[in-house]
């Protein structure tokens, strides 16, 4: 759609755009384009568009002139499908071709038109904020009642919390005195009453149950006469959390698995490909495979040579070969949508049956017990809502550019609903998944946050008027001689953050994919679920929920505050305590490393936190006793100014400890800073929690430059550029990287549909050209000349359609042609200046009727570079523009090869000289 497409006939006054500023923002905008299309198998029930707003292609006719083509040289696409990237300027010029013709609109109709498509990207944020506070709210309630549940019930309503069910749940005015006496008696005579330990445990449940008749325990339904039965807890606290996990399993692997994904690294390469022909080979072929063969620094030629196949063949090969299921509904998700939101397909990731298994999945997992978190999932569940309510708006559903912008805001609001923190959430967003951020989304971003935020509130699943548990406030402030302790705590973020993603990688690769956990995905959660729950339930800290635990261990003491064994009176106190609180860190460290990847929902954000959170109130605890046995020491001093003499808060630093370690895990600094900031309520511990961030980040990234969320990424074979990364190459060109005997059309030769379908099926596996296409030149030795370039799919959608229009033809002798491309050419140049303009807005989009020219799916401007370029601008281009391919030709205009964005990829990961880390 453009302006001659909605006014055929421009009043004679408006101003002509000169040649040369068409043809550069035709560059301009053409070198962020990436392919659009569907996987081949499923091309013959594809629809192809074009710059039009509608989703099927449209021919108009002016008069006794031939058919118009919409205005643009990018070509028709197929719709994209599963595993493809999209194509940013392609989406990028129909949403302004759009935006003109709805701006030539006048009168009142226009006005009302033009507003209410300005109105809609404001309605879909405000929908998806509200109901992604309406599922978060709905998985926190139920995740605690089914968490409960392991310990017994509520004897008034079973689906009550025992935190409503209990009398003094949720009310601050419970008898706190009454409970540390009865605790003192209880506790008299034991030699070294260590808090959190199984003792503890018993006795709070003893005295939880005196305040609350209403909970009863498991061992009570199964001893009627009073007994203590502590293995009938013990025994069906193993059995419920088990079946929880069981059932969150099942549904991800049922319901949410994809066997069309295959990784890059599974494809078979065209040098050496050893898979047998199959009767029954799936047509289904999934496209990202960047290629298998490597360049390396010492100057080989980047490169494969051709291998001719028959469709069947590549077709048995790509069903045979080695498969990696992808299961939409594990993990975390955020790995998944920063691809998505790169420009990455993957069809059914956020759809319906993703958000529906995630959500309910969710609760269970959770609610098992094992060392994992909700905050992360819902960031994929917030996506999820943000794409299903775009697709009732057909701005955002046929865009996928424009749909990304939602998503970017609906990430926002699930980090808002998760941590409590709108602000905290739009910066994670923009730091941390979003590929290209604009002011516009930014802004959306943040009212998209507010309303998910603001919904939460006011649906308050904690009963405490909070948006999260863990929120917390301070009454004292820090002192600057505290700084080196933080220090200390943030070197133990980076050092746990890189030894933990190193280890959860050696874990996924060595054990989890070469044993029987490969093969029976079920099995390994039931396993991981029962050594979780028998190591946790022996534990008063293991045993409570993650952010129940993070609340105690954040919480500063008042008198007669227990905060389950946490708050101490002396300095004889501490050592139990650490020893407690040091087995809980170290239990939730190490069942982290084998869970976080497990098959079923799960987050990285809340053991991460827990895992710092404990460290860091140990070093509290230690810095406590020294100021309770030494307060002589000049470094106390300061603690004179305390009314109480207590001037050491450990829960501050649990709350700097736990920031350092999410930061060394995930690599996160800015946002997370922010995040802990409203999490608080207040700016006056922003510099312990920004030092400690900056050490952890800095250490970690000396350790293993790559964080959590990337390492899954490469580990799951995911095409994905990262924007932060700069490379140095040393004695590499782009010769070296180019693809220089590739398959051509050359227009001046005939070429049947047969032929074309075997060039097709000739294009290499394993070089990343599955997803390829084909240069078209003009004229033979010196005087080739480039005139397009048409992609495979694009191709084959086009053959496929001729076919179905003339279903008799025979494909052996039935020939193509790209009649119009010459037409164009020649004009170009023979014409001058004024001449050259009035075609390329009169004839560059005209197209014979002739369903055999396929010159409509050529792209008529391909983006070129010139074989001298430095490698450091194809990376460029391939990255912040997001460019599906680079066309190599030398000085005078000869084709000389061509770079796919797969083939970089291939490149930049095995090809790499230099690393210099992060950019700038």
């Amino acid at each position: 759609m453009a302006d001659n497409a909605a006014n055929p006939d421009p009043p004679p006054s408006r101003p002509r755009r000169n040649l040369l500023d068409a043809v550069a923002a035709t560059s301009a905008e053409g070198i962020r384009r990436a392919s659009k299309r569907l996987s081949w198998a499923n091309q013959e029930h594809s629809t192809a568009y074009d710059d039009e707003d509608d989703s099927s292609p449209q021919r108009s006719t002016s008069g006794d002139g031939p058919p118009q083509e919409p205005q643009s040289a990018n070509g028709v696409r197929v719709w994209y499908g599963s595993y493809t990237s999209i194509d940013w300027v392609h989406d990028d010029i129909k949403e302004h071709s759009r935006i003109r013709r709805l701006r030539n609109i006048k009168g009142l109709r226009g006005l009302v038109i033009n507003a209410w498509d300005r109105l809609q990207g404001w309605i879909i944020v405000l929908i998806a904020g509200v109901i992604t506070a309406l599922i978060a709210g709905a998985i926190v309630e139920s995740e605690a009642v089914l968490f409960d549940l392991k310990d017994g019930y509520c004897s008034k309503d079973w689906k009550l919390a025992k935190r409503f069910c209990c009398p003094y749940g949720g009310d601050q005015d419970w008898d706190r005195d009454g409970f540390v006496t009865r605790g003192n008696g209880f506790l008299a005579g034991w030699a070294a009453p260590v808090a959190g330990s199984p003792r503890w445990s018993t006795l709070k449940a003893g005295i939880e149950s005196e305040n609350c008749p209403g909970w009863r325990e498991w061992s009570e339904v199964l001893s009627p006469e009073g007994k203590d039965y502590w293995w009938a807890d013990y025994a069906v606290y193993i059995l419920v959390a088990i079946l929880w996990a069981s059932l969150a399993s099942i549904m991800t692997i049922y319901l949410t698995s994809s066997e069309l994904f295959l990784s890059r690294k599974d494809v078979p390469s065209a040098k050496s490909s050893q898979v047998s022909d199959s009767g029954d080979a799936n047509e289904r072929t999934p496209l990202i495979d960047p290629g298998a063969a490597a360049s390396s620094s010492n100057g080989k030629r980047y490169g494969t040579p051709s291998v001719t196949r028959n469709a069947n063949q590549v077709r048995a090969q790509a069903a045979n070969a080695p498969r990696k299921i992808l299961y939409f509904g594990s993990g975390s998700g955020i790995s998944e949508i920063k691809v998505v939101l790169s420009g990455f397909v993957i069809r059914g990731y956020l759809g319906y049956r993703t958000l529906f298994t995630k959500s309910v999945g969710l609760a269970l997992s959770v609610a098992s017990g094992l060392s994992l978190g909700k905050e992360g999932p819902f960031v994929h569940i917030a996506s999820c809502v943000g794409n299903i309510v775009c697709r009732l708006f057909p701005k955002y559903e046929h865009n996928e550019s424009k749909r990304r912008e939602i998503l970017s805001c609906a990430c926002a609001a699930g980090v808002a609903v998760a941590f409590g923190a709108p602000v905290g959430g739009v910066l994670f967003s923009l730091e941390e998944v979003s590929y290209y951020f604009s002011a516009k989304v930014m802004f959306r971003s943040f009212f998209c946050a507010m309303i998910a935020a603001a919904g939460l509130r006011f649906i308050d699943p904690f009963g405490t008027g909070k948006i999260v548990l863990f929120q917390v406030s301070y009454d004292k402030d820090w002192a600057f001689h505290e700084l080196p302790f933080f220090v200390i705590i943030g070197a133990f973020g980076g050092i746990y953050g890189a030894l933990f993603t190193r280890l959860n990688l050696m874990w996924s690769k060595e054990v989890r994919a070469k044993t029987w956990m490969a093969r029976h995905p079920l099995w390994e959660v039931i396993a991981v679920t029962l050594v979780t729950v028998a190591i946790s339930f022996l534990n008063g800290y293991t045993r409570m929920g993650g952010p129940e635990l993070i609340t105690d261990l954040f919480s500063e003491c008042h008198e007669h505050q227990s905060l389950d064994g946490l708050c101490i009176k002396g300095p004889g106190q501490i050592g139990p305590l650490i020893s407690s609180v040091a087995w809980t860190m170290i239990a939730k460290g190490v069942l982290t490393i084998v869970t976080f990847g497990i098959k079923l929902p799960a987050g990285i954000f809340i053991p991460s936190l827990a895992v710092g959170a404990c460290f860091g109130r140990i070093i509290g605890l230690l810095v406590q006793y020294v100021q309770w046995t030494r307060p002589e020491l000049s470094f106390f001093a300061w603690c004179s100014d305390s009314s109480d003499g207590a001037c050491i808060v450990p829960g501050i630093y649990a709350m700097v400890g736990a920031a350092a370690t999410l930061s060394g895990v995930t690599r996160t600094t800015i946002s997370l800073a922010v995040i802990m900031f409203e999490l608080t309520g207040t700016l006056t511990y922003s510099i312990p929690v920004m030092i400690a961030i900056l050490v952890a980040k800095t250490l970690a990234d000396a350790l293993e430059p790559k964080g959590i969320y990337d390492l899954v990424i490469e580990l799951s074979g995911l095409p994905y550029l990262d924007p932060k990364a700069a490379y140095t190459w040393r004695g590499v060109t782009i010769r070296d990287v180019m693809e220089s005997d590739v398959e051509r059309l050359v227009l001046e030769e005939d070429v049947t549909i047969a032929q074309l379908r075997r060039k097709i099926d000739n294009l290499p596996l394993g070089d990343g050209q599955a997803d390829g296409g084909f240069p078209i030149v003009m004229g033979k030795g010196k005087t080739v000349r480039m005139v397009g370039y048409i992609a495979a799919p694009e191709l084959e959608y086009g053959l496929n359609e001729l076919v179905r229009v003339r279903p008799d033809m025979d494909e052996n002798t039935a020939i193509c042609t790209f009649s119009y491309l010459p037409q164009v050419n020649e004009a170009l140049r023979a014409a001058d200046v004024d001449e050259e303009e009035s075609i390329v807005r009169d004839s560059v989009f005209l197209s014979t009727t002739d369903p055999q020219d396929l010159s409509r799916y050529v792209d008529k401007a391909p983006i070129t570079v010139n074989i001298s370029s430095p490698l450091e601008l194809c990376h460029s281009l391939f990255v912040r523009l997001g460019v599906r391919y680079l066309v190599v030709v030398d000085a005078s205009g000869k084709l000389k090869g061509v770079i796919s964005k797969k083939r970089w990829l291939a490149f930049v990961e095995h090809g790499i000289v230099s690393n210099d880390g992060e950019g700038h």
